[in-house]
């Protein structure tokens, strides 16, 4: 299946390769799926970084009391 030596690195890119190799195809959508999710994932995080008003530091918290 290694033809990169034969016809070389565009044509293994190319549409014409994929045309007859369907099983290969297929095995590309679970990574392709994986990347896409994401991407996704940091899309939404953008955007809820961006549009959501931020919430401020954490409360303030009290000084401890000292023992003596």
């Amino acid at each position: 299946m290694d033809l990169g030596p034969l016809y070389g690195y565009a044509y293994a890119r190319s549409v014409a390769f994929y045309d007859g190799w369907t099983a290969l195809q297929w095995a590309r959508l679970p990574g392709d799926l994986a990347f896409l999710a994401g991407g996704a994932v940091l899309l939404v995080d953008l955007v809820r970084l961006l549009l959501l008003p931020q919430r401020g530091p954490y409360p303030a918290v009290a000084p401890a009391r000292s023992r003596a």
